[in-house]
């Protein structure tokens, strides 16, 4: 129970990772929460199961940061920590992707969190400091097709926010890190997935084996992987930590896609 006395908010909380960690930092960790998404069903239904409070709020419009902010002050007093997971995954060709494709993976994966730390800031400054927690991608390191330049980009800039925030806060208390998921199963990859279940004609939850027996790890993430490097990014188990960027992403970001196909070449000879 190291979060017990710690105010949490934590967006994009109606499903598949939010939902995860919101489950995690009640019921392990003792925390209490505020969840945050677009979408006001799934979180009445997770406020259920777990005695969170739901805060429907778009993260992208600051009126709506400012009332997500508001409420948790007037429930619990304050806020301790930020987890800002929310994230929209907009794969469109680059030759063909317009400006409001851009636009959006902007406002939403980087605007978001950027007003987010904004407003929560004086919030934790009251209360003697704090910790945020954003949560980029493995695609922010890597060029890969096809239409991923929207997302790649907008997740690439959170990872600098992360620093720069780790320095603009440092003097208030604040720490800032990072956690990139690799591939996880979830209502927004699932599509993905599904196509290869549809071209392999096996089923969904097949198609995740196949891909994930390739990494270090040998299998793909699930939801359940991130409550916990949340929490130590929240607890003062990390007190000294901060401008950090964690990979949870099976090993991923350790292999070396060029080593291994000359291997698999190898291998075939």
């Amino acid at each position: 129970m190291r979060l017990k006395d710690n105010v949490v908010i934590v967006t994009g909380a109606g499903t598949g990772i939010g939902a995860a960690i919101v489950e995690h930092l009640i019921s392990v960790e003792g925390a209490s929460v505020v969840a945050v998404g677009r979408r006001a069903e799934p979180l009445e239904a997770l406020a259920k199961k777990t005695g969170c409070l739901p805060c429907p709020a778009d993260v992208s419009k600051r009126a709506d940061v400012k009332h997500i902010i508001k409420t948790t002050t007037s429930e619990y007093g304050g806020v301790d920590t930020l987890i800002s997971n929310h994230g929209v995954l907009s794969l469109a060709n680059f030759e063909t992707t317009d400006e409001e494709v851009w636009r959006e993976s902007l406002e939403i994966n980087t605007v978001g969190p950027f007003l987010l730390a904004q407003e929560s800031a004086p919030a934790m400054e009251s209360r003697g400091g704090g910790s945020i927690v954003l949560i980029s991608s493995v695609a922010a390191y890597f060029a890969y097709p096809p239409d991923n330049v929207a997302y790649s980009s907008s997740k690439g800039a959170v990872i600098t926010m992360t620093r720069s925030l780790a320095v603009e806060l440092g003097s208030r208390n604040i720490r800032v890190n990072c956690i990139c998921p690799g591939l996880v199963r979830t209502p927004m990859v699932d599509p993905i997935f599904q196509q290869i279940a549809d071209n392999r004609k096996v089923s969904l939850d097949e198609a995740y084996a196949l891909a994930g027996r390739h990494l270090p790890a040998g299998r793909m993430g699930l939801p359940e992987d991130f409550g916990g490097p949340c929490a130590f990014f929240a607890s003062q188990d990390s007190r000294w930590v901060t401008g950090a960027i964690l990979n949870v992403d099976g090993g991923t970001t350790v292999l070396n896609p060029g080593i291994m196909s000359v291997m698999r070449e190898a291998e075939a000879g």
